[in-house]
């Protein structure tokens, strides 16, 4: 399942925690920004970025017990399946929304309607 926003960043700042670890000021993470491994994140502001150190950092720190800690096995899906703009499609996903809309016998009960088709490997 493609990453998109939100948990494609916290997807790099995992990849990257070993380097990113010691990044508890914001001029560490200047120093960081120039680092060749740590390219893929000038998607996103450093202000997203140091957010999302910070947060991984809780979500270390506070251990399986919270809630938050860990998100559900299906949030990556939930996320890309309920964006308004579906991801670009990719080698192995795509996500088509039906340009009909919901069909009328569903309208009371769904809002949107979508089509993913991933390529087996």
């Amino acid at each position: 399942m493609p990453q998109v926003g939100a948990s494609a960043l916290q997807a790099k700042v995992e990849q990257l925690w070993g380097d990113l670890q010691n990044v508890r000021e914001f001029a560490a993470l200047e120093f960081a920004w120039t680092m060749r491994q740590f390219h893929a994140p000038h998607l996103w502001s450093k202000d997203e970025v140091f957010e999302a150190i910070a947060q991984h950092r809780k979500a270390l720190e506070s251990g399986p017990e919270g809630d938050t800690a860990y998100p559900g096995l299906r949030t990556p899906e939930w996320e890309v399946f309920s964006s308004p703009v579906p991801p670009e499609p990719t080698d192995d996903f795509t996500l088509r929304r039906d340009p009909q809309g919901v069909p009328t016998a569903l309208a009371g009960y769904l809002t949107d309607v979508g089509q993913a088709e991933r390529s087996s490997r």
